[in-house]
């Protein structure tokens, strides 16, 4: 037992439960005490939580207490409070959950009173994802409110997780609470829940409007009243958040007040287009904000320039302050906010048809693209002009679409999620969050690049290792990532299904991918590599052995590898891409300790037992440890030739031949490359 226990209505049960060893208790409720305490069985901290004695004989409570614990069971999921163990027969009412260190979401605005909003957009993601997730296993919540999410870590990394599944629900059963009793928390119930002489019937809907009660919380600090004073009648006639936040944008206003609206039907489809469209709403007023400042600073030069030139006319300032202001909302219009994290892992490069397509066209046009993080953490597009001008640089003119946050996502990957035929990205934070910026180019050629940030889940944490491909050959990139804390390593395998869903996350769904031993694997690559539409594997390990993995089609996609040749270093950067243009994805590896590459065409089509790579080439290429490759078809022939970015630029490494060497390079090839981090590539890791 621990030292110091202050007084508590459960302390004398303890001695009940000898495996615990207890030290405080950190929460108490109406309802129940929750202690510190370590588990003597597993090593570990846990919360022990006790119903109150006096609450034992009442058969209500004792039946919420174990509905908390069944749904606690149930639900896996990193942003909920799982149950680990509850009462045995002879043992006092009690669940033991994992111990967070941290504090709810009740004690925070306790102290804080309102909340930043990047700060709120970044909990209510999370909250979002826990929704979502036990909305998929037909359970709702039913009592979300500051009270029931815990908060860990500090800003900006912190960690929400959802808890008290005391009157959450099956869907399964209809009737959900008798009359005479409201579920939820007043302030945080949906009106469809019904007055209290008629059968409440829950839905994801309702767990939505507490959300949005809970989001008008934490930025006004006051409870949105749900019901009328004068008439009692109950829906929502809350004050705009503006009244107490001018800071904020109308559209975050417009964002909550749709998740609060008393039909259940004119809300978001799903918890996560909720918190999605909330995010959105606020990066707008980062990016009107970034447009009045840039507008201020960019006029303040012309009006200095009039004190010291009195002959300059005020005609002659506004013209000039006309075309500042215009300008300032052509640049920042590209801004885009993200909260944390950066970079991308593995490779993915695919057929489309007879001909290969670029994996890096963000404009459309045919030819690769090139983005990149620069040193301060702003994203830079420089765009491939050879196809309109083909006398020109092709990457001669770059432009900063982005101001702060990608060097701190953990994964950025790049690849047509869409299957419109330009390249979209996908970004992991260091916590495991999922966002996927849309490249609306082909519908709206004036639109901002990768404007669009849509949440699409989490548990993809930093350890992951995480690639795009079309796995399952209808056109849009699927998403897959090892598992290292699973046995030997689990491949998981997310099928693109943002066609079929309304607020248009790709990687709602996940299953098994199949194989074993992923761990022991140096390097993954993903491509179709024998043109049957669907994208295979390549792996190399320690030993420097690679081996493929063939897409069967089926459930799951891969199974066993095959040994398909070695002499691969450990160090060693694979890259999929058609060299001698034939149609079929080769091989491109580098190998550090020549300071070059090495080049195996794929002959696959000549091969009896079906083994895509036969032999292989070596070419010194006077690569250096600081640069960084990616393969790119800069003039649109179907050939893949090297872009190497190290200390002194840019050089290109064209492929004009249909060779297998690549030896020629062209050094200083466009410009804007100082102050660059990491070079974007379906292969770049950081």
């Amino acid at each position: 037992m621990g030292d110091t226990i202050p007084p508590a209505a459960t302390a004398h049960l303890l001695a009940h439960l000898p495996r615990y060893e207890f030290r405080e208790h950190p929460a108490a409720s109406r309802m129940s005490e929750v202690y510190k305490a370590y588990d003597r069985d597993s090593g570990q901290w846990v919360a022990v939580k006790f119903l109150l004695p006096h609450l034992t004989t009442d058969k209500t409570e004792v039946i919420r207490f174990y509905r908390e614990a069944q749904f606690g069971r149930r639900l896996a999921h990193s942003n909920i409070v799982q149950c680990l163990r509850s009462w045995q027969s002879g043992e006092p009412v009690h669940l033991v959950m994992p111990y967070v260190a941290g504090q709810s979401l009740a004690v925070v605005l306790g102290e804080e009173k309102q909340l930043n909003a990047r700060r709120l957009a970044h909990l209510v993601s999370q909250v979002a994802s826990a929704l979502d997730y036990m909305h998929s296993k037909r359970i709702v919540h039913r009592d979300i409110k500051p009270e029931n999410v815990l908060i860990s870590g500090e800003p900006p990394t912190e960690h929400a997780l959802v808890c008290d599944f005391g009157i959450s629900v099956d869907q399964a059963d209809p009737r959900l609470t008798r009359p005479g009793r409201s579920p939820g928390t007043p302030g945080y119930t949906a009106p469809e829940y019904g007055n209290l002489d008629e059968p409440a019937y829950a839905t994801p809907s309702g767990d939505q409007f507490s959300l949005a009660q809970l989001i008008y919380r934490c930025l006004t600090g006051e409870e949105a009243p749900t019901t009328d004073p004068e008439s009692g009648e109950r829906h929502v006639v809350a004050p705009p958040i503006r009244n107490w936040r001018p800071d904020l944008p109308t559209a975050v206003d417009n964002v909550v007040r749709k998740a609060m609206s008393p039909q259940p039907t004119d809300r978001f489809p799903s918890c996560g287009a909720f918190a999605s469209a909330f995010e959105k709403a606020i990066r707008h007023g980062r990016r009107r904000a970034a447009v009045r400042g840039a507008v201020g600073l960019a006029t303040r030069p012309i009006r200095r320039a009039f004190q010291r030139h009195p002959h300059i006319t005020n005609s002659t300032i506004a013209l000039g302050t006309a075309l500042i202001i215009s300008a300032a909302f052509l640049v920042p219009a590209l801004l885009t906010y993200t909260p944390s994290i950066a970079t991308n892992t593995i490779s993915q490069a695919k057929i489309a048809g007879p001909r290969a397509r670029a994996d890096n066209d963000y404009s459309g046009d045919g030819v690769g693209d090139l983005l990149a993080i620069t040193t301060d953490g702003g994203l830079r597009y420089c765009p491939n002009q050879t196809k309109t001008q083909p006398n020109h640089v092709p990457f001669d003119t770059c432009t900063d679409i982005s101001q702060d946050g990608w060097d701190t996502y953990r994964h950025i990957l790049e690849a047509d999620m869409t299957g419109n035929g330009v390249t979209d990205l996908l970004a992991v934070t260091m916590d495991g969050q999922l966002y996927y910026y849309r490249n609306l180019r082909p519908t709206n050629p004036q639109a901002p690049l990768l404007d669009e940030r849509i949440y699409t889940g989490n548990g993809w944490f930093s350890n992951f290792r995480i690639m795009l491909a079309d796995v399952s050959g209808d056109g849009s990139a699927d998403l897959l990532g090892i598992d290292p804390s699973a046995s030997s390593g689990k491949l998981i395998y997310c099928a693109n299904n943002a066609s079929v869903n309304p607020d248009h996350r790709p990687f709602v769904g996940c299953e098994d991918g199949g194989g074993a031993n992923w761990n022991s694997a140096t390097q993954v690559s993903a491509g179709d590599l024998d043109r049957d539409g669907r994208a295979d594997l390549l792996t190399t390990d320690t030993r420097g052995t690679m081996f493929y993995f063939h897409n069967s089609g089926h459930s799951p996609p891969f199974s066993t590898g095959v040994p398909i040749g070695g002499g691969w270093e450990k160090d060693s950067k694979i890259f999929l891409a058609d060299v001698n243009g034939d149609g079929l994805l080769d091989v491109i590896g580098t190998m550090p300790s020549t300071s070059g590459f090495r080049t195996c065409i794929n002959q696959i089509a000549q091969s009896a037992n079906r083994i895509p790579l036969t032999s292989c080439v070596n070419v010194p290429l006077g690569l250096k440890p600081t640069s960084q490759l990616r393969t790119v078809d800069i003039t649109d022939n179907q050939l893949a030739g090297l872009i190497d970015i190290d200390g002194d630029g840019l050089r290109y490494c064209p492929n004009n031949s249909k060779g297998t060497t690549l030896t020629t390079c062209t050094p200083g090839f466009g410009s804007g490359w100082t102050g660059i981090e990491t070079i974007l590539t379906n292969t770049t890791e950081r």
